[in-house]
C-alpha cells in the first residue's frame, strides 16, 4: 500500500497530516487484520524521521521511502520532468513523480493499492479484499479502481482526445494494481507528454468539470487511465467507494471531509487521534465538519 506525503509529520503541517493520520488509522481499523499488508510512504530525507515516529504507532509493517536519498539520480530526473510539463499545479507535479516512482521502484509480484492521504475507509472494503485473496493468474481484470462520479455530475469521464481505449472515471487517488501489472517509466513519461501537448481548452475531461474546476488538468490520472486499460479493469461500486458523496453502503471516501470519519467512526475512534496527534481534537472546527453532499443532493 503506496501513500505520498511530502512534508513534515506533525501537527505544524495542519491538515495534511491530520488526514493521513485519519486514513492511517482507518487501514489499521479495517484492512490490516485481513492481508498481508505493507505500508510504504514516499517522501524527502529532511521528514523521513517523522514519519517514522508517526508510523511507529499503527500495528501494520511499513518502510518510509525518502526518495531524494534512496535514489537521488532518479528523483532528481523525475521532479525535472515533472517542471518540463506545461499547465501543472504543484499537486499535479507531486503527482506526476509519484507515478513514476510506483511503476520504477515497487515491487511488480506483489498487490499495490496506491492509496491518496486524503481517502478513508469506513469499513470493510470486501471487494479489494476479494481482489486480492483471489490471486492473479487468471484474473481477466488486473486493476480495481474507484471513480470519480462526483465531479462530473454522476457520469463516467472519457479522455477528449483519446480514441483507444481506457479506463473511464479512474479516480487517482485510489487504484489497486495485480502482481505483474507494470509499466515502462518510458512509457508513462512519453504518454505524459503527449496529454502534455493537448489543448486544454476545452477540457481534456469529456463531460467538461464545473466551472469552479476548469483549470484542472490532473495529467497523472488521465495517464493511468490510458496506460492501464490494456490490462483489463474491474470498476469499484459508486455507492461503496466514492470521492465526496455519501451513501449508507460506503466503505471508502475519498475527500479533505476530515471531520466526516471521526464522527462517523465514533468517540473511541476520536480518542485514539487525539492520542496519536498529542493535542486535544475539537471535530467541529475541522474543514467540512459538515457531511459530504449526500447522493442525489
Amino acid at each position: 500500500m503506496r501513500y505520498s506525503a511530502f512534508f513534515n509529520a506533525d501537527i505544524g503541517s495542519g491538515n495534511k497530516y491530520f488526514e493521513l493520520v485519519i486514513s492511517l488509522m482507518t487501514v489499521n481499523k479495517f484492512l490490516q487484520p485481513y492481508v498481508d499488508l505493507k505500508v510504504i510512504i514516499y517522501t524527502m530525507q529532511s521528514y523521513k524521521k517523522s514519519f517514522e515516529v508517526l508510523l511507529e504507532k499503527y500495528g501494520f509493517s511499513y518502510e518510509v521511502w525518502d526518495l531524494d536519498a534512496m535514489h537521488p539520480q532518479f528523483w532528481h530526473n523525475s521532479v525535472e520532468f515533472s517542471k518540463s510539463l506545461s499547465n501543472l499545479t504543484e499537486i499535479d507535479k507531486i503527482c506526476t513523480v509519484r507515478m513514476l516512482s510506483d511503476f520504477h521502484l515497487l515491487d511488480k509480484n506483489a498487490y499495490r493499492l496506491l492509496i491518496g492521504a486524503d481517502v478513508y475507509f469506513l469499513g470493510i472494503p470486501d471487494e479489494v479484499l476479494g481482489f486480492v485473496w483471489s490471486g492473479s493468474a487468471e484474473k481477466k481484470e488486473k486493476i480495481l479502481y474507484m471513480r470519480d462520479m462526483y465531479t462530473f455530475g454522476g457520469f463516467e469521464y472519457k479522455i477528449r482526445h483519446w480514441a483507444g481505449e481506457h479506463l473511464s472515471g479512474l479516480l487517482g487517488d485510489f487504484y489497486c494494481l495485480a502482481p505483474e501489472v507494470t509499466l515502462d517509466v518510458s512509457a508513462v513519461q512519453g504518454c505524459l507528454r503527449m496529454i502534455d501537448s493537448w489543448p486544454v481548452v476545452p477540457s481534456r475531461y469529456d463531460p467538461a468539470p464545473p466551472r469552479n474546476l476548469s483549470g484542472v488538468t490532473t495529467p497523472e490520472q488521465q495517464a493511468a487511465s490510458l496506460l492501464l486499460a490494456p490490462f483489463g479493469g474491474k470498476k469499484l461500486p459508486a455507492n461503496r467507494y466514492s470521492h465526496y458523496q455519501y451513501f449508507p453502503e460506503l466503505v471508502v471516501l475519498h475527500s479533505h471531509t476530515l471531520a466526516f470519519p471521526l464522527t462517523h467512526l465514533g468517540d473511541e475512534f476520536v480518542r485514539e487521534f487525539v492520542s496519536i496527534i498529542g493535542v486535544e481534537a475539537n471535530v467541529s472546527q475541522f474543514p467540512g465538519a459538515q457531511e459530504p453532499i449526500l447522493s442525489g443532493q
